[in-house]
């Protein structure tokens, strides 16, 4: 996979919405530490949980929609860019869902299955 560099996620990080059964369940802001770009855990990235807002929710489906194949569960990442969401990539075969952060995710999850 290649991505471009996105100087907002230094500052903003990246939203991640998380699709269970063809719904939005919940969303993650992943963010990363101080002087670096690189989002996750390992790298010092800090997780926290963030309800998206509709233009995200939108995006999020949309990205869906446009994908070959149904799934059970889904993670759509996306970058703020002025005013514009932007899609940086769509998880469709080993998303990390953040079911820790967000526990009520998992029973959702395993009614999706």
């Amino acid at each position: 996979m290649v991505q471009p560099f996105v100087r907002e996620i230094e500052s903003e990080g990246e939203l991640a919405v998380i699709v269970l059964g063809g719904e939005v369940h919940h969303g993650i802001r992943k963010r990363p530490r101080a002087g670096d770009f690189r989002v996750q855990i390992e790298f010092g990235g800090i997780n926290t949980v963030e309800v998206p807002d509709a233009k995200a929710r939108e995006l999020a489906l949309r990205a869906l929609a446009a994908c070959p194949v149904e799934t059970t569960h889904t993670r759509v990442d996306m970058v703020r860019r002025g005013s514009r969401l932007e899609l940086m990539e769509v998880e469709l075969i080993e998303p990390e869902l953040f079911l820790v952060l967000v526990p009520l995710a998992a029973d959702r999850l395993v009614a999706c299955l």
